[in-house]
């Protein structure tokens, strides 16, 4: 079986069917690039669920406020509940400096934007939650925190994916890199009403990947005259479709492809047609919207408990060989090594992609080592899965992936895959 190195992509492709009522059925099929020996070809993996999920009772395990001596432990071994929280949601009109200032020379104006987001409840209920926002100071979308404050003078962050424990705090990648630990000064696991993992069903689940934001300009300029943006909370999801949710207070919906046809009036003629094809076929993407019982907006990534389970493994491995890259670094600036390490690539948010090894074949089929999304829609971002309209009888089975069918297109020069090779 001949072998590829590259790089390949995978699609989610959805049936979306309206109802009487609000909600939509989503029917999931995943569509894989792959390599086949002499000519190129897209795979398919094929499964159906329906978003209208039975309803789950949440998980009632308790969620008590302890803290470790280390100020900046998160509590272990907790599992966040998935009660409403109580309250409203306000942005504030004030700073609560909660994010260093990392480049005190530099002359660019850092936005922040903060809200307070209700009362958490059970042991937490004398905690304010608050949603922290700074803008990134280049390319990509902004970071966001949960924390929570009994006196607007210390605040607790919500670290439910243990970043502080696995990354040092000069690492970019602990939140405690932009967090001031003069005002930040625990870390704990506790129940912000937007859990890290919703089930969905035995094969799919959502998992929390931050929080929905959008761009907007203000009237405020920096010393050079430019207008300094920010992002803040996307409240209005209007032109979103509302999907039935597994949990009573979390509202959930879709959000469907956006295109603008006077950018594409402004293209080449062949890449007008590209465009075309893909507003036919592309009706978006696989990520979930979830709105709690107050109006805060989160993404979810739908994804697998495989695929979580091996993102896990793949995060402590991460930590080990970030800690390698530091120490590296350092040999390297201190003149003891001549080659720059190489820096470790992170795990991500887990998703639909997957890699070679877990595939199952019923055939002598040559695959990619790793799939992820056929269509990316801008570098510097993680691209989730495309949603798109494909036929089942399109669709052949060649094996499986954790359990789950796996199936291709048939014809070679389906639409999709000529669409794919011209992204």
């Amino acid at each position: 079986m001949q072998e590829h190195q590259q790089v390949a992509s995978s699609e989610v492709n959805v049936h979306v069917s309206s109802h009487k009522s609000k909600n939509i059925v989503l029917f999931v099929i995943i569509l894989l690039l792959l390599g086949v020996v002499g000519v190129g070809a897209y795979y398919l993996g094929k499964t159906e669920f329906n978003i209208e999920f039975s309803r789950r009772k949440p998980d009632q395990t308790k969620n008590e406020p302890e803290f470790k001596d280390d100020r900046l432990t998160p509590t272990q071994g907790l599992e966040p509940t998935v009660a409403p929280i109580s309250g409203e949601l306000k942005r504030l009109d004030r700073d609560l400096a909660l994010f260093k200032v990392l480049n005190p020379s530099d002359s660019m104006i850092e936005s922040h934007v903060y809200y307070e987001a209700g009362k958490l409840s059970g042991e937490w209920e004398v905690y304010t939650r608050i949603v922290a926002i700074r803008s990134q100071e280049g390319p990509g979308l902004p970071e966001t925190y949960i924390l929570a404050t009994k006196d607007f003078q210390e605040y607790v962050l919500n670290d439910s994916a243990n970043k502080t424990t696995r990354y040092q705090e000069t690492d970019w990648e602990s939140p405690l890199y932009l967090l001031d630990q003069g005002k930040v000064v625990k870390t704990a696991v506790f129940d912000s009403s937007l859990p890290e993992v919703i089930n969905l069903n035995d094969q799919y689940v959502l998992y929390y990947s931050g929080l929905l934001t959008q761009y907007q300009e203000t009237n405020k300029r920096d010393q050079y005259g430019n207008t300094i943006a920010e992002y803040h909370l996307k409240n209005d999801l209007s032109n979103f479709q509302p999907l039935s949710s597994p949990v009573s207070h979390l509202k959930m919906f879709f959000e469907p492809a956006h295109i603008d046809q006077s950018y594409i009036d402004e293209m080449p003629p062949e890449t007008q047609a590209i465009m075309r094809s893909k507003a036919n076929y592309i009706l978006g993407d696989t990520n979930v919207i979830v709105v709690d019982s107050i109006g805060v907006p989160a993404i979810y990534s739908l994804t697998t408990p495989d695929a979580i389970k091996l993102t896990k493994q793949a995060e402590v491995s991460h930590g080990q060989k970030r800690l390698q890259y530091q120490e590296a670094l350092k040999k390297y600036e201190a003149g003891e090594i001549s080659d720059y390490p190489q820096y470790p690539e992170s795990p991500g948010i887990p998703d639909l992609g997957f890699d070679r090894n877990v595939i199952i074949a019923e055939s002598d089929h040559s695959f990619f080592d790793t799939y992820q999304t056929a269509f990316p829609s801008a570098c510097a971002l993680a691209t989730p899965g495309t949603v798109v309209k494909v036929q089942d009888n399109d669709l052949e089975q060649i094996g499986t992936v954790f359990g789950l069918p796996l199936f291709r297109l048939k014809a070679e020069q389906h639409d999709l895959n000529k669409l794919a090779y011209q992204n």
